[in-house]
């Protein structure tokens, strides 16, 4: 019985371990600064699949920059909404200190 519990349970471990990758993958290619998917998919070795490979058009590109533009005003939005360009205030930079100061007695 025991036996046919761990099984069950190791193939339930391997099943989330692939599901996080996948979601791995998928969040660093929505969210990082790499691109995962392409490289995984550039595996053109011979001169006729490099013949045969597209190239991004006019129209790509243009996409690719009004992109780059949204994704910049929602970045200066953000920063607008949660006051990032904005000194930290004393109380908080005071807070901060006290536990500065409290991990070095701790670690002394």
């Amino acid at each position: 019985m025991k036996v046919i519990y761990s099984h069950k349970n190791f193939r339930l471990h391997q099943i989330f371990k692939a599901i996080l990758v996948v979601f791995a993958i998928l969040f660093l290619q929505c969210f990082g600064d790499i691109n995962v998917l392409p490289a995984l998919a550039d595996t053109a070795k011979t001169p006729e699949a490099k013949y045969y490979n597209a190239q991004p058009t006019e129209k790509d590109k243009q996409l690719i920059d009004n992109a780059k533009k949204n994704l910049k005003g929602i970045g200066e939005n953000v920063r607008d909404k949660l006051n990032l360009d904005e000194p930290l205030p004393q109380s908080t930079k005071e807070f901060l200190n006290s536990t500065k100061e409290k991990a070095d007695q701790i670690t002394k």
